[in-house]
């Protein structure tokens, strides 16, 4: 009996330092660069703005969203975006979803108008941002 005790605390130990583990991975590779006030919460966002940018120019945004379970940081390094936009001169703004792990809501999700508020989020994000630089 004193084994399999042994055993079960072992297995629930070494779970709980694998979610500690990834909990503390995750904060560390979910790097973002700004935050906004949007219908009533906090939201993050990474944004990239290359070096040859000229605020007497008018500038494209390109908004690029990650998938489920994904983040910002990961998004701009699978996606290249900014390597685009060295080359091309834009902008580029990595908006980050809610909760973990990271996702949108949708219009199946439990809150209602969830997806309305996904929507506000992208909307402020841009409004905020089209005062900060010259936004084309």
């Amino acid at each position: 009996m004193k084994i399999l005790l042994r055993i079960f605390v072992t297995l629930i130990g070494i779970l709980l330092l694998c979610v500690v583990a990834i909990t503390i991975t995750f904060n560390v590779l979910n790097k973002t660069n700004g935050s906004i006030i949007s219908s009533g919460e906090m939201r993050k966002y990474l944004l990239y703005v290359p070096q040859s940018y000229d605020p007497a120019v008018p500038t494209p945004l390109i908004i690029s969203v990650h998938g489920y379970a994904e983040w910002p940081a990961h998004q701009a390094q699978i996606s290249r975006w900014n390597d685009l936009a060295d080359e091309y001169g834009f902008i580029v703004v990595y908006p980050a979803g809610t909760r973990f792990p990271m996702r949108w809501s949708t219009s199946q999700s439990l809150e209602q108008y969830a997806a309305l508020k996904e929507v506000q989020f992208i909307s402020d994000l841009i409004d905020k941002l089209e005062v900060e630089f010259n936004i084309n």
